[in-house]
């Protein structure tokens, strides 16, 4: 094991709402339906650093699920994040940098609002909700896309 080139530094909550479908039945089958899922990403990287061979990040993440009427499903929940990371650079350059930032601090950062919404949902009336695994791996170029408006959804 080594320590990676991406570190967290810290991770805020920008906004959380969680409310119970009053309408769900636990005996009923689960309606979940993909296109009723979301998650939203973007990343940025900040020009300015105390060390030079630090280069600070920040990955901003939505994550929504939304429930449609007469739907069986137990929540709808609206989650916003804010990442700030650290990346000492890798020899495959800054292109390279990116993505393994996309990948790694959109990873990172959902694993720790997949824990906010089971905690969430766990005191809730139907009981603990775990997110979906999901990707951020995109193998096409993150070149073409600009750093401030790299966004991407999850489907």
């Amino acid at each position: 094991m080594k320590k990676s080139p991406l570190q967290l530094v810290r991770y805020m909550v920008s906004s959380i709402s969680c409310t119970t479908n009053p309408g769900y039945s636990p005996d009923a089958v689960l309606e979940h339906r993909p296109d009723q899922f979301d998650v939203r990403t973007s990343i940025s990287r900040f020009d300015e650093s105390e060390d030079p061979l630090v280069h600070p990040w920040s990955v901003e993440m939505t994550i929504t699920q939304q429930v449609g009427p007469k739907q069986n499903f137990p929540y709808s929940f609206k989650l916003s994040l804010l990442g700030l990371f650290e990346c000492r650079p890798t020899e495959h350059g800054p292109q390279d940098e990116e993505l393994f930032v996309k990948v790694n601090g959109c990873s990172i950062l959902y694993g720790a609002a997949r824990e906010l919404i089971r905690s969430i949902t766990a005191v809730g009336s139907w009981g603990d909700l775990i997110l979906p695994t999901v990707s951020f791996y995109d193998p096409k170029p993150v070149a073409s896309e600009s750093k401030e408006s790299a966004s991407s959804a999850v489907e």
